[in-house]
Formats: structure tokens, C-alpha cells, sequence
């Protein structure tokens, strides 16, 4: 037992660290990205402004002012694409405050165009042309990461004429991008992970508490059955002594008519005594059942023949919903009786003004299900968890092996039972056989 609750706990503090693991490398992930895409769309920035501030004080201003005379264009593009090649730039383009173009290192934009990047980066642009170096906003073209720097270009009196735009790609965006979406399903795969941990602990858990609770039974059994058996030997031969004793002194004809009255109330003690003993050998016997395919429906109403005079005396009635085609069980015929039997007395003594039982029995899948319910008193719900439990009982003269006994020999089918019960309103036993 000591083993099984040191293995649970065992598992209580791994699965808080799986949990914990999972949680902080996810939150490590995001933390990442979340600070280093930022970072580096800032770097970059600054990294393009810095390109193109020191490329448009490099530039003539009587150059950029001829830019429509071929010499002079001829002159610019071969200053913009030595820029392109120093850098490592994608485009570098020159246009005036219009926004027409000047020159450029792609072939897609044509002398006197209006350049593109006054749609792009509209406020980056107004910025540059007013003076203030500026970067544009992250953007894609055809999934390709891109950013612009732009700085103005000066006259000899420190007017703009000009503004420069440099554009380089930004890869490494794409694998932020790709880690971005890497998280994502990192993510769900951790969230599907921890759902699935989560049902298989739960599960673990239960059956880690079921084999508990078995082994206490078990424990409790085995002390119960060394405990029966020293019973029934010191105290049956005592009371077989006393049993005969009492016959010899009743047969005497020289004792009043009186003691002999009093002395017949001692065999009925003697044979109720005799009964508490066999009752707790029953319960502490460890046989396995001796199992055959029987007809559960047969045996209740075998079971229910038995019972129906002590049934029809307290005003209790029975109705029966029988499954179409039941499969047989393989169960020992002689205790799934005394189960049936102790569950009808019990139900009937929860009505002591007479009542209704309602009897269903149905197939689930490789189960095969009896459901036993009463109009009665019901359990309240503090006991429902110990009426299963050896020698609990809420009756003056009950051992409180009765539903020990059925929730044992149930087990020993490989079964379970359920109950269900609200005070007032009722009990409900479900009783589950394998097929």
C-alpha cells in the first residue's frame, strides 16, 4: 500500500513537470520571437537610414539637378549600383520631391515614373523629404521580406532636391516567420499532448485507487479470515456445549415448567450467535467462484420467488424490464443469488411503508447490466462512499457485511457495482457482469 501511494505521487510530481517543462518552453518560444523580431526590424532600420544618409551626402548636387541629361544619368546609376553592390541592397533609387524618378539599379523603373514607394511608404517618404531620415514598415512582396531606408538629398544651399531610398531584404524575417508558425503547431501539438497526459493520468490515477482500495479490502479480508476461523473454533464448541446442555436440562422432569420456559429463549440465542459466526466465515472465505455460463434473467426470477412472501408482507411490488435476447453470463449461480437477494431485502427494508422495486436488464456492450432501484428512504450522501465498506452499517442489529459481501463476491466476477441515491427520493444499484 505504502508502495502504490509513493508510485502515485511518484506520478503526480512527473506529470507537474512535463506540465511545467511544456508551459516554459512554449512561453521561452514566444518570448523570443516577441523580442527579437522587433529588435531586429529596429536594427535594420537604422541600418538602411544609416546607408542612405551617407550615400545622398556623397551625391552632386548639380548631378542630381541634370539627372534628365544621359551623361548625368549615366553617371548616377553608376553611383547607385556601386551603393547596391557595397551593401549588399536589393534596389537603390533616387527620385525628386515629386516623386518621379531620377535613377535607379532596377530595370522596372524608368526615368520621369512616378516611383512606386511613395505608395509602399508613404509616411517613411514624407519624412525624408522633409529632411528627417526615415525606414519604412516591414513588408512582403511574393513572400519576400523587404525594408526601405530613406534619406533627403541636399542642394549646396542645405535645400532638399532629392530623396534616396535603399531597399534590402530581410530573410531572417522569414525564419522568424517560419519560427512563428513552428510555435503555432508546437503549440498544439504541446496543448493536444497535455490533454491526452492529462486523460491517461486521470485514468492511472483511478485504477492506481481501485488496486488500492482491492488491496485494503484484501488486507482487511485476510485479517477477517484468521480472525473467523479462531472464532468458530473457540466459540462454536462452546456453544454446541451449551446448546446440548440446555436440551438435557429441558428434558429434566424435576424443573418448574417456568425455567423451562426460560430456558427455550437459549437454543434461538445459541442458533443467532451461530449464524454471526458463519456469516463472517462466509465473508472472510478467499475461494474463487466456480464459474458457468447461466441465464441471469432465470436466476432473478428464481431469486424473486425466493424472496416475494417477505416482499408481499411489507407491501412491496416488482416490476421486471427483461432484455430481448440476453447473452448467458458465466457467473457461480449460488452467490450472484445471495447478491440478488440481499439487494431486493435491502431495498425492501429502505420502504418500511411498502413501496415499488423496478428491476432492468439490459446488455452494454461486453457487459451484461441489472439495474435494482427502490422508491425508498435512499442513502444519504455522506455514506454512499462507506456502505460498501466492512462493517459499516446504520441499522440497530446489522453486522454491516451484507453490502460488503455483494460488492466482494461482485469483484470476484470480475464485476463492479455502482449505486446512486438521494435521501428521499431513492436507490438506485447497477450491477455490471462481464459477458
Amino acid at each position: 500500500m505504502f508502495r502504490m501511494r509513493f508510485r502515485g505521487r511518484q506520478l503526480i510530481l512527473l506529470a507537474i513537470f512535463l506540465l511545467a517543462v511544456i508551459l516554459l518552453f512554449n512561453a521561452g518560444g514566444w518570448l523570443l520571437y516577441s523580442w527579437a523580431s522587433p529588435y531586429l526590424d529596429q536594427q535594420l532600420g537604422q541600418k538602411l537610414q544609416a546607408i542612405a544618409v551617407t550615400a545622398a551626402l556623397q551625391l552632386s548636387p548639380d548631378l542630381v539637378e541634370s539627372a534628365g541629361d544621359p551623361g548625368a544619368q549615366f553617371l548616377l546609376t553608376d553611383y547607385l549600383e556601386q551603393i547596391q553592390k557595397d551593401n549588399d541592397l536589393e534596389t537603390v533609387t533616387l527620385f525628386n520631391l515629386d516623386g518621379m524618378n531620377l535613377a535607379s539599379t532596377s530595370n522596372l523603373f524608368q526615368y520621369g515614373a512616378e516611383d512606386p514607394a511613395l505608395a509602399l511608404d508613404q509616411a517613411a517618404v514624407t519624412l525624408a523629404s522633409s529632411g528627417v531620415p526615415s525606414a519604412s514598415q516591414l513588408y512582403s512582396v511574393d513572400g519576400y521580406f523587404l525594408k526601405s531606408g530613406y534619406a533627403p538629398a541636399r542642394d549646396d544651399q542645405g535645400e532638399v532636391i532629392a530623396v534616396l531610398g535603399v531597399e534590402a531584404s530581410a530573410g531572417y524575417f522569414q525564419v522568424l516567420d517560419n519560427f512563428k508558425k513552428t510555435m503555432l503547431i508546437l503549440g498544439g501539438i504541446s496543448l493536444l499532448f497535455l490533454v491526452v497526459v492529462g486523460l491517461l493520468f486521470l485514468k492511472l490515477s483511478y485504477s492506481l485507487a481501485q488496486t488500492e482500495m482491492a488491496v485494503l479490502r484484501a488486507d482487511a479480508l485476510a485479517n477477517l479470515g484468521r480472525m473467523a476461523a479462531h472464532m468458530a473454533h473457540e466459540i462454536r464448541n462452546p456453544l454446541s456445549i451449551i446448546r446440548g446442555a440446555v436440551e438435557r436440562l429441558k428434558a429434566s422432569s424435576s424443573m418448574p415448567e417456568a425455567d423451562k420456559e426460560l430456558l427455550g429463549f437459549l437454543p434461538e440465542e445459541v442458533d443467532r450467535l451461530d449464524e454471526i459466526v458463519s456469516r463472517y466465515l462466509d465473508f472472510a472465505r478467499v475461494d474463487p467462484p466456480r464459474l458457468a455460463p447461466a441465464d441471469l434473467a432465470a436466476l432473478l426470477s428464481e431469486t424473486l420467488a425466493m424472496a416475494q412472501r417477505e416482499l408481499t408482507d411489507k407491501g412491496v411490488q416488482v416490476q421486471i424490464s427483461p432484455a430481448a435476447h440476453l447473452p448467458l453470463v458465466r457467473l457461480d449461480v449460488s452467490r450472484i443469488k445471495q447478491v440478488l437477494l440481499n439487494l431486493l431485502l435491502n431495498a425492501a427494508q429502505a420502504m418500511p411503508q411498502g413501496g415499488e422495486i423496478r428491476i432492468t436488464l439490459s446488455q452494454q456492450k461486453k457487459w451484461v447490466r441489472l439495474d435494482l432501484a427502490d422508491t425508498g428512504i435512499g442513502i444519504p450522501s455522506s455514506h454512499l462512499a462507506k456502505i460498501f465498506q466492512p462493517f459499516f452499517t446504520t441499522k440497530e442489529k446489522g453486522s454491516g457485511l451484507g453490502l460488503a459481501m455483494v460488492a466482494k463476491i461482485v469483484e470476484d466476477h470480475r464485476g463492479r457495482i455502482q449505486v446512486h441515491s438521494h435521501k428521499n427520493e431513492g436507490t438506485t444499484f447497477s450491477l455490471f457482469l462481464p459477458i
